[in-house]
């Protein structure tokens, strides 16, 4: 009885009394999924729980493989030893029997990540809680807008409650999905003059040749053409680098070039209208034909095209169509001009938010989106430097952006250039037709797949094959002769799909707030969403009408946006609230009041608060009302210091 006794209270009580703990910061918004790794008091993970599983994989891949069906969810234990650590990846929350538990799961990852989620199926809520606990930067493209509405702030400085992390958060938004944010700019061009100054001028051919390839996408079934057209905007790309003025070094200015030729300069000339029809696009190509820059690189690609002969419209004709999203006044407008560069994201402390609507992603602004993407994984690739954390690539409608050359091939490796890249589909059929040859390795070579709400037959039936087939022992007892238990009864063993396709849909119900993790070379996992709304702390980020917060978390955030913003704190004497009289001290005071007298902001202490008081009332020859009003000041302060220190 005493072991029992002893058992409770060692164990079972103190697990209870977390699990209440967990509850009620889970519910008022201060719990944070960062903190339970530092619960996690007992060893019995690593001495028992890890090697009971090494045993039971090493027993079905080299004892029981082959020779029967060995597909199996990983169980309790399989999830238990996955506890999230900073710097993990977040898998999702524990589940156990349709409950959501307070353990978040992670693990290390050395490969890239995939996800299929149709749409409203909790994608966008489960990357906004990666995006509120990943350290390093991220590249995100945001259909919508509604990442960046509500987790930019906690990206960047902060302010108005949320506890910002520093980040130089750059947004790219040229329709003004994202309410409330400024886009920013951003010029290819620009990225060569850093290409040059980084790695010397002989490398700037081969990004422009990178350019080019995201510009012009290898589609259908005449290749010619494509390659032809990128071999001519790389020169036209070089030319304009070379030769024209810094304000006219721009993609809007590559694009004048090719649809117009140098009609612009034969009209300051007096050219007839007839005259710049026939000659622009000629002059032009003389015009570089005679430009030595880059080794002749310009004038090989003038004279090229020129030769071409019967394929000089189709080619011509293909280059344009490519570069038409810069006819746009919105992308114009954003494009003459760099005020951040993509190597920031690898080599400084930077985030980049690209938005716009998913119809705009898939349609009027395809080209962009792709240039974007394929510039960024290639910058990555090329500056060598190594970095702690990785950057987060959340590249989502991927396959919406056409084909990025040799991304199948080099995304499992991308982790060692410093990315963790997350591909995300709607479902298996988009990706296979961009990828009709490589689709299967984004899931068979990624680390992990998260595998949310979906209602497509072939995303099913994938799944369902994926999973595997095990092995199912029923007994063929009689219902009714349930009473015999002590009998033995014979067994029917049949193969059977760890998930039927219909089995799939109904898991993956998105009511259910369930996940499928697939792993590579692991037990799949049925996981519980983490949708931030409900799993991170309301600092984290901001209000969103689409989700309406918990009277509990709405208190918390009110009380935090009541406190004045983080600022330097200034020497005391220069924040002392002038009192003209002694009505004034009046016990009637404000946090802000409070801390202006004090001269407090950000982060302090009880000791900054006493050292600050002694000073104030070291002048005896103030009323006996000023004093209480310092006194009251005090208690104002100090009273959260008794659990916490906090921000003012």
């Amino acid at each position: 009885m005493s072991i029992l006794v002893l058992f409770f209270l060692v164990l079972i009580l103190p697990t209870w009394a977390r699990m209440f703990w967990f509850a009620q910061k889970r519910n008022n918004g201060t719990w944070n999924p960062e903190e339970f790794h530092k619960w996690v008091w007992w060893p019995w993970r690593e001495m028992f729980a890890k090697p009971w599983i090494w045993f039971t994989e090493w027993r079905a891949n080299e004892v029981q493989d082959g020779t029967m069906p060995t597909a199996k969810w990983g169980g309790l234990l399989g999830r238990f030893i996955l506890v999230y650590k900073p710097g993990d990846v977040l898998l999702g929350g524990f589940g156990y029997y349709g409950f959501r538990l307070f353990q978040p799961l992670g693990f290390k990852a050395e490969r890239h990540l995939a996800m299929v989620a149709g749409t409203g199926t909790g994608k966008t809520t489960l990357l906004i809680t990666m995006l509120g606990l990943h350290q390093g930067n991220a590249f995100v493209i945001d259909p919508k807008g509604q990442i960046t509405k509500i987790i930019a702030n906690r990206r960047g400085k902060g302010g108005n409650g949320i506890e910002g992390m520093g980040k130089n958060v750059n947004i790219l938004d040229p329709a003004g999905v994202a309410k409330g944010f400024k886009s920013n700019s951003w010029n290819p061009l620009d990225e060569l003059a850093r290409v040059e100054k980084r790695e010397g001028r002989d490398r700037v051919i081969r990004y422009t040749k990178k350019i080019a390839e995201g510009l012009v996408p290898m589609e259908g079934d005449k290749p010619y053409f494509p390659k032809a057209a990128r071999a001519f905007i790389r020169s036209l790309i070089l030319y304009v680098y070379a030769v024209e003025p810094p304000e006219r070094k721009n993609m809007v200015r590559v694009r004048n070039l090719l649809t117009l030729g140098l009609a612009e300069e034969l009209r300051k000339e007096g050219a007839s209208a007839e005259e710049i029809n026939d000659k622009a696009f000629k002059a032009l190509l003389a015009k570089m034909q005679d430009t030595p820059d880059f080794d002749g690189a310009i004038a090989k690609g003038a004279s090229t095209l020129a030769e071409t002969g019967k394929s000089y419209g189709d080619i011509l004709s293909t280059a344009r169509d490519a570069l038409d999203f810069y006819d746009l006044p919105e992308i114009a407008a954003i494009s003459r001009s760099s005020d951040f560069s993509v190597e920031d994201l690898k080599l400084g402390n930077a985030d980049l938010f690209i938005c716009a609507a998913t119809g705009d992603i898939r349609e009027t602004y395809r080209g962009w989106f792709r240039l974007l993407t394929s510039f960024a994984l290639d910058t990555f690739e090329q500056i060598q430097t190594k970095i702690e954390v990785p950057t987060l690539f959340a590249v989502d409608e991927m396959p919406s952006l056409g084909r990025i050359d040799n991304l199948a091939i080099t995304a499992p490796v991308m982790r060692s250039y410093g990315v963790r890249l997350i591909v995300i589909t709607q479902n298996i059929a988009l990706l296979k037709g961009v990828y009709p040859d490589e689709w299967s390795g984004f899931f068979g070579d990624a680390d992990a797949t998260y595998w949310m709400g979906t209602d497509n037959k072939g995303t099913k039936d994938y799944l369902s094959e994926f999973l595997g087939q095990a092995l199912i022992s029923t007994r063929t007892r009689p219902w009714y002769l349930f009473w015999k238990f002590w009998q033995r009864w014979p067994r029917n063993t049949n193969r059977q799909e760890l998930l039927t396709p219909q089995q799939v849909g109904e898991v993956l119900n998105p009511e259910k707030d369930n996940m499928i993790i697939t792993r590579f070379g692991k037990k799949p996992l049925r996981v519980k969403t983490m949708p931030y709304f409900k799993e991170l702390p309301v600092k984290f980020y901001d209000a969103d009408a689409d989700h309406k917060e918990t009277p509990a978390r709405a208190a918390t955030r009110r009380r935090l946006q009541a406190m004045v913003d983080p600022a330097p704190p200034e020497p005391i004497a220069d924040n002392v609230v002038p009192l003209h009289n002694a009505q004034q001290a009046t016990t009637k005071l404000t946090i802000v009041e409070a801390s202006a007298l004090f001269g407090v902001s950000g982060m302090y202490t009880l000791d900054d608060l006493e050292a600050r008081k002694k000073q104030l009332l070291e002048n005896s020859t103030q009323p006996e009302s000023y004093q209480r009003f310092v006194e009251h000041a005090y208690d104002m302060l100090a009273k959260p210091l008794r659990f916490e220190q906090v921000r003012i």
